[in-house]
């Protein structure tokens, strides 16, 4: 029986992977088990892409700015970036290993990447409209895939809704989900609620934060 080994966010073709096979023999595992865990979920979403570049390259080197300044700081909070960066925008959830005031955690990363990304526009000419969305909830923690390739991933319904929250959001706000805002409500200053209609289920209220207090 070969060793085990696992690819953590690798893309390989099938031809390569039969390649390591032949030579490290077939791996018995490449997925490790997933678990529930409450997790608080923060989904960076870019407004106006579309609108902003006429161009593939144009719209990746903002992606790649953009990576050198949000990284760092979701990493400062101890975040895990799930979605590298896409079209669109970024996932990261806290929480992981229990770890403490995730939902404070989520947020400070939120409101320190709000400053942050004013600034970028400011130097970079870009007016992307950065907006995010806050949500906290149990969901699926672990792995999904096969010895073809395997990520490391979030879902459940805490996650839709709080994608739902993003789309909501205005041009750099930040609106959170009912549980984010019962962690934290002593500590924040809200604006207005949200309506967030979900194609399942009943509709939910969230709330437009402006700062810490």
């Amino acid at each position: 029986m070969g060793p085990e080994f696992y690819l953590h966010r690798r893309v390989i073709t099938g031809d390569l992977v039969e390649s390591f096979n032949s030579v490290l023999g077939e791996p018995t595992s490449l997925v490790s088990a997933g678990k529930v865990e409450n997790l608080a979920l923060l989904v960076i979403r870019f407004h106006n892409m579309y609108e902003t570049f006429s161009n593939p390259e144009s719209e990746a080197r903002f992606i790649n700015r953009y990576a050198d300044m949000a990284f760092p700081i979701i990493h400062k909070y101890e975040g895990i970036i799930d979605n590298t960066v896409s079209h669109d925008g970024t996932l990261a959830y806290f929480g992981t290993h229990q770890q403490q005031e995730h939902e404070l955690r989520a947020l400070q990363t939120a409101l320190e990447l709000r400053e942050a990304l004013v600034k970028l526009e400011e130097i970079d000419l870009y007016q992307v409209g950065m907006g995010m969305g806050i949500n906290s909830g149990e969901v699926y923690s672990g792995d999904l895939g096969n010895y073809e390739r395997a990520d490391a991933t979030v879902f459940g319904n805490p996650l839709r809704l709080c994608h739902m929250m993003a789309d909501a959001s205005d041009i750099n706000g930040i609106v959170i989900g009912e549980n984010t805002y019962q962690a934290l409500k002593d500590k924040i200053t809200t604006s207005s609620l949200v309506e967030i209609k979900p194609p399942y289920g009943k509709p939910t209220l969230a709330y437009r934060v402006g700062n810490l207090k």
